[in-house]
């Protein structure tokens, strides 16, 4: 079984498609795919992604937890 990051899968839990999220939040599909698949991102990325699941889906999460989502392999 492949291993997923746990962001990925916080992504499917909490239903957001990550298409939308890369427009509302303005860093792009590349630069999301990056921080979902191969865990690169910046921290300007992040604390933009952290911004627009607050403001647009209501979901509260710190740049902090988000940075160990991303690095942190579950399966």
């Amino acid at each position: 079984m492949k291993k997923v990051s746990k962001l990925k899968i916080f992504f499917v839990e909490n239903q957001v498609p990550q298409k939308e999220l890369a427009q509302q939040s303005g860093v792009g599909v590349t630069s999301l795919h990056y921080m979902i698949n191969e865990k690169r991102a910046t921290n300007k990325t992040l604390n933009r992604v952290v911004t627009c699941l607050k403001e647009t889906y209501g979901i509260t999460t710190t740049f902090e937890a988000l940075k160990e989502m991303m690095l942190t392999d579950q399966g």
